[in-house]
């Protein structure tokens, strides 16, 4: 009984987690539309048959089955739609070119503004933070050979300062194994050192290879506190966001180049998985990670893909600067060009999901169960 409740429980939140983050970047295409006087047809959350829908004026609204995505749709969206002559003044597609770009980039922009306000409500009041204090130095590592020593308080690295034990580990995380300059208060004096961080594979919590860049210091447990303002939160909440928007493109580049193992993409599985992990480690850990993936989302839905927001935004741009809309028929093309990279993305991102939750399950168990049958005949 308890593990059904469990299980419901890690459901419900992935669902909801999905729900807000998808809700929001609708939210977004469906008000900027309405203050543009477009008129919206559907705001439906997720995919499939519609389980529940009303209507209220114009607009239908509705929840869908299979909650993994949602679409706002606007007369005159379609290539092929016709419009009564007495609308077309309210069609999406009869607006001007900074109309129709704003109402698209209102996504994406309700996504990051999300982000940004869950951030900024975590850091309204006293927030606790552990500083870049060292309470041990791992023997042999690259911080013992450089001189690093137990007490040592890291104020700056190559030149820019730092308060939380946490910019110090992003930025040894974004090092890739380049020096860092190290600025040290010890004893009531500033001492500069290099350090050469190290690489480390470990495995995820999912099985899957992580590279990380490692200096070998152990932050002391030492909790301090700062207060914020409203402006400071606010602040606080869209520095947070550009920063994870920028390690957002940089891990895409990453995977580009082959310097980041596609091995390591999700599909939502995943992230409704991680969901729910971090829901169990209380509400704060719950809401970043929504922040997170509703960066994520945004910086996904900006790439020039046939079929997301940036394609659009792309063909709108085009559409400036040689004075005429570009052909139904490139659009359609692009479209099928779009769905086809998506699916396989998402059909690579599923197999990668099923050999974390499934696959390795089973390889584990039958290799338990070898090791316990050797076991059981040796004499």
């Amino acid at each position: 009984m308890e593990s059904v409740l469990e299980n419901s429980l890690r459901v419900f939140y992935a669902v909801l987690a999905f729900g807000i983050l998808i809700f929001f970047h609708e939210l977004g295409h469906f008000l900027v539309a309405k203050l543009m006087n477009v008129k919206v047809l559907t705001f439906a959350l997720g995919f499939g048959a519609k389980i529940f829908k009303v209507r209220k004026g114009e607009t239908e609204y509705a929840l869908c089955a299979i909650p993994l995505g949602g679409y706002v749709k606007m007369l005159g969206e379609e290539l092929d739609e016709e419009v009564p002559p007495q609308e077309i003044h309210r069609s999406f597609s009869a607006k001007s070119i900074p109309t129709r770009f704003s109402i698209v980039i209102a996504g994406p922009a309700f996504n990051l503004a999300l982000a940004a306000f869950i951030v900024a409500s975590l850091h309204l009041g006293e927030v606790p933070y552990l500083p870049p204090k060292v309470q041990e130095v791992v023997e042999g590592s690259p911080a013992s050979l450089a001189g690093v020593l137990p007490g040592d308080e890291i104020i700056a690295v190559n030149g820019k300062a730092i308060k939380r034990f946490q910019e110090l580990r992003e930025r040894i995380l974004e090092s890739e194994g380049a020096p860092l300059q190290l600025s040290l208060m010890r004893d009531g004096a500033i001492l500069d050192l290099t350090v050469l961080p190290r690489m480390k594979v470990e495995l995820s919590p999912y099985g899957d290879e992580m590279r990380i860049w490692q200096i070998g210091i152990v932050p002391a447990s030492e909790v301090r506190f700062e207060t914020f303002s409203p402006v400071g939160a606010l602040w606080a909440g869209i520095r947070w966001t550009w920063e994870k928007c920028w390690f957002t493109l940089k891990t895409l580049w990453k995977l580009l180049t082959g310097k980041e193992s596609i091995k390591n993409i999700g599909s939502p599985l995943l992230i409704g998985a991680e969901a729910a992990k971090q829901a169990e480690f209380g509400l704060s850990s719950y809401l970043s990670f929504i922040a997170f993936v509703s960066v994520i989302l945004a910086v996904m839905n900006l790439l020039p893909i046939p079929i997301l927001d940036g394609s659009h935004l792309l063909y709108f741009l085009v559409e400036a600067v040689i004075r005429r809309p570009l052909s139904k028929r490139f659009l359609g093309i692009a479209q099928y060009v779009g769905v086809g990279i998506l699916v396989c993305i998402m059909a690579w991102a599923v197999y990668r999901d099923l050999d974390r939750f499934y696959w390795k399950a089973k390889r584990s168990q039958s290799q338990a169960v070898e090791m316990e049958q050797r076991r059981d005949s040796s004499p």
